[in-house]
């Protein structure tokens, strides 16, 4: 194995010489093994300087093998990350501090519909105001409280702007300050199989063309019927301060 072969192991990565380097370089070594034995050149002093020589040669073919490799490797384009595709924000559910001048007495969130919430609260004055809020735009909504006078339940429709309950007139009823009051709560996707205010009317059934009427003895069928949906959704009750 002669130094040219050497040196194209030596540097694995860089292209091979051309071969008429490579020929040039094999005559020069070529030539040096053939001279005599004690042969000097002439203004030659000692081994030395053909050592130095050999080295040059070699040196030589380095530097045409790295030339011809084009100089230093440029560096590698750099790819972008890759960024995740942009999911659309879900409107907030929660409820502000204040609502028309009243403050929050209690309130509760649910991360799903086709759930319920339950509270019990203890107003303040006659101008409570239960407010609810959807992330999905268009839920349907049902609200009741069972009392010493029987069922009272309102429905409607729910967005993330905040929707006010119906059920707060009830406030102005005599005695609704004397009293601890337990309130249901159920929001139901937009899609929900609940007939539509206007076809109720003309349904005197609980269900009409697959569609449920929406009440309080239909509420748990219809949420087994969907499973929970993660549709975020809050109640607050809010009302005057002491």
């Amino acid at each position: 194995m002669d130094e040219i072969t050497l040196l194209g192991r030596a540097i694995p990565d860089a292209p091979p010489p051309s071969p008429q380097v490579v020929a040039r370089a094999r005559a020069r070594l070529t030539a040096g093994e053939r001279r005599p034995a004690g042969h000097r050149p002439p203004g030659r002093r000692s081994g030395w300087t053909w050592a130095l020589v050999c080295a040059a040669a070699t040196a030589a073919v380095t530097l045409a093998v790295v030339f011809l490799a084009g100089g230093p490797t440029a560096p590698s384009p750099v790819t972008p990350p890759t960024l995740p595709p942009t999911v659309p924000s879900t409107p907030s559910v929660e409820p502000p501090a204040t609502y028309q001048g009243l403050r929050i007495l209690r309130t509760e969130t649910s991360q799903s519909t086709a759930a319920k919430i339950t509270l019990r609260f203890r107003p303040t004055s006659v101008k409570t105001a239960i407010v609810l809020r959807c992330s999905a735009p268009g839920s349907r909504v049902l609200v009741s409280e069972t009392h010493d006078d029987g069922l009272s339940e309102a429905s409607g429709v729910c967005g993330p702007d905040g929707t006010r309950s119906r059920f707060d007139d009830k406030s102005y009823e005599p005695g609704w300050t004397s009293r601890t009051h337990t309130v249901t709560f159920w929001v139901f996707p937009p899609d929900a199989p609940i007939l539509s205010s206007r076809v109720e009317h003309n349904c005197n059934r609980a269900m009409c063309d697959g569609k449920h009427r929406l009440s309080t003895e239909t509420a748990s069928t219809i949420a087994a019927r969907l499973g929970e949906r993660p549709q975020p959704w809050s109640v607050a009750v809010y009302d005057s301060p002491r």
